[in-house]
């Protein structure tokens, strides 16, 4: 890999009508042709064009430089076997990143004119599975080493052999990293890039343009045995990656929405200096609590919206770990072993549970992973549901139980008022394993059966036979990184 240090040029060889209108406004919009085109002059498919996967020569492409790519891809020429001493056969005037087989890809939409010659045989070669893969040539700057963080041509690693470190072997690959140019896209007979295509389905159901790119799953036991990761809480906000300079700061949000630079200016006049592609999270707020997507998105556009403010979470590293500035916090974060995560999740959680990321695979190279550690069985069983009761003890706090002939719950419910609880205040209690462990001298203050009216994984509606108001909530929250219980009346 020792060759000539500099810009590096590399070639990676190896419809539906609803969407073509729209297609055709940003084909005059970033192509500008010197003729209004309709759906009856050209033809439209899509590439795949690149993903994360390392391809044939041992390269990868971080997230952050794909999204450079979706720009760079605009106004390149569709070539045939990265031939440039022949004309274009077509031309790319749209991209978007997508999700798709477990990883993100860039697709490109491209066109040509039906009255071009061959332009038939084109079309009927791509549709039928004869044209079928891709590739693309672009200019970079350094290939950056997976091991060791080095540029690769001049560090000891070499790609696809594995290395050994604190008892983990490792495959070495390189990152393309600072793409400054795209030259071309060209229709291949393999492409280096594994399981590159070009489609005719324009809109794919499978696919995910939305604002999760991120993988959930279910259990920590899919994770790998021997990898550390790190933990940080799982917020509802959007995933961006953060760049600034001493007098500039740039928003790079993934679902590539726009954030006004009077609302830039109003909550982050100062800022971490000297980050470069430093992932973080936008949060709206409405007082301390947190928004959802759809009003943070409301408020950045300027329509009516809830929140008040927000606020920007950045991926804790070393470099930003002491960092204290108005609207712009440090991610919390706990480091776990597999067989911690459960555990030591459960301080810094979200009612969303966490995210997390393998220290192997860091952002900007991967988005991590959701998860909730809590094991969010049903409440009850539908059929055996016997009987409830409230018990005061000798300090006159109440335990409010749900007896069943295969188990029991019982939930301790502080300050509890039965006025209050009428006219509809909602009291938090948190589960006890048995009645007698925390309560010795108890009253029956009410008891009876129960009808179970509705059940989720983290909430229980029942209608109480012999209890005013006879219908009552129970819904599982977070607070203080515990598991704790809402009891309130159904209005």
């Amino acid at each position: 890999m020792k060759n000539n240090i500099g810009k590096l040029l590399a070639t990676l060889s190896e419809t539906e009508i609803s969407k073509v209108d729209d297609l055709l406004e940003k084909l005059h919009a970033n192509i500008k042709p010197a003729v209004k085109l309709t759906k009856d002059d050209v033809h439209i498919r899509c590439m795949y064009i690149v993903s994360e996967e390392i391809n044939s020569y041992g390269g990868k492409f971080p997230l952050t430089e794909l999204y450079k790519i979706k720009d760079l891809i605009v106004d390149s020429p569709v070539l045939v076997g990265h031939k440039k001493d022949q004309l274009p056969i077509g031309r790319n005037f749209h991209a978007e990143v997508i999700f798709k087989d477990n990883s993100h890809w860039v697709k490109s939409y491209f066109y040509w004119m039906k009255s071009a010659d061959s332009s038939e045989d084109l079309q009927k070669n791509i549709d039928g599975g004869i044209i079928k893969e891709c590739s693309i040539g672009f200019t970079y700057i350094t290939p950056e080493c997976s091991i060791c963080g080095n540029d690769i041509r001049t560090c000891r690693h070499e790609p696809f052999r594995n290395y050994t470190s604190n008892s983990i072997s490792k495959p070495c690959y390189f990152y393309y990293t600072q793409i400054d140019k795209v030259l071309e896209t060209s229709l291949v007979y393999r492409g280096a890039v594994p399981n590159t295509s070009i489609s005719n389905e324009l809109q794919n159901k499978k696919e995910n343009c939305s604002d999760n790119f991120v993988e959930e799953i279910t259990s920590s036991h899919l994770l790998c045995e021997q990898s550390t990761y790190l933990l940080t809480p799982r917020y509802i906000g959007l995933d961006m990656f953060i760049s600034t300079t001493h007098d500039n700061i740039e928003f790079h949000v993934l679902n590539k929405m726009q954030i006004p630079k009077k609302i830039i200016n109003k909550f982050f006049r100062k800022y971490p200096k000297n980050l470069q592609n430093h992932f973080g999270q936008l949060i709206g707020y409405r007082g301390k609590e947190r928004c959802s997507l759809v009003e943070l998105k409301k408020y950045l556009s300027g329509e009516n919206s809830i929140v008040r403010r927000i606020e920007l979470r950045l991926f804790p590293t070393y470099e930003i770990l002491k960092s204290e500035f108005q609207n712009i916090k440090v991610m919390r974060y706990k480091v776990a072993k597999k067989n911690e995560i459960d555990k030591l999740s459960k301080s810094i959680m979200t009612k969303e549970g966490i995210r997390l990321w393998s220290l192997q695979n860091l952002p900007p190279y991967h988005l991590g992973f959701l998860y909730h550690p809590l094991q969010h069985n049903q409440f009850v069983q539908e059929t055996s549901i016997s009987k409830y009761q409230f018990v005061y003890d000798k300090d006159k706090q109440m335990t409010f139980s749900v007896i069943q002939e295969c188990r029991e719950l019982h939930f301790r419910i502080n300050r509890f008022n039965l006025d209050l609880f009428t006219n509809g205040k909602k009291f938090i209690a948190y589960k006890v394993d048995r009645i007698n462990s925390v309560h010795q001298k108890l009253t029956k203050y009410n008891s009876g059966k129960i009808r179970l009216v509705s059940q989720t994984k983290d909430s229980l509606q029942i209608e109480l036979d012999k209890f005013k108001p006879n219908k009552i909530v129970i819904q599982s929250i977070l607070l203080n990184g515990k598991e704790q219980f809402l009891i309130s009346q159904v209005n």
